[in-house]
């Protein structure tokens, strides 16, 4: 299928970025700032 479609494996590349960009941090890595930090700990919620 590729060799009738040059273009299909080219697509292929932007579409998954476009589908999941690369996020800043690698993956796996814990965010530099998690949602939890907005809520003080001294807060129980």
């Amino acid at each position: 299928m590729s060799e009738s479609n040059p273009e299909g494996p080219d697509e292929e590349v932007p579409l998954d970025e476009e589908a999941y960009p690369p996020p800043d941090n690698p993956p796996g890595d814990i965010p530099e700032i998690p949602e939890v930090s907005d809520i003080p700990p001294s807060d129980p919620t």
